[in-house]
């Protein structure tokens, strides 16, 4: 069984790790986040368009007109 202190430092570790992965490996600031834009389906960051407060990137966006979704 874990102690208090282990848990808690365990607890930490998690913490950092998501911030690191919501984030990336900066020191977690919010203007970091926000100011890498990518596709909000394949995560390229090139050729992106904006639609709805969401990024498409050409190729997804191409793939998406091409489908018939009333089938």
């Amino acid at each position: 069984m874990k102690s208090k202190g282990e848990n808690i430092n365990a607890e930490m570790e998690m913490i950092k790790d998501l911030r690191k992965r919501i984030y990336g490996d900066s020191d977690s600031s919010f203007k970091n986040k926000y100011s890498n834009h990518q596709c909000v389906f394949c995560g390229s960051e090139n050729n992106l368009h904006l639609y709805k407060k969401k990024y498409i990137c050409h190729t997804c966006l191409s793939d998406l007109r091409k489908n018939d979704f009333n089938n």
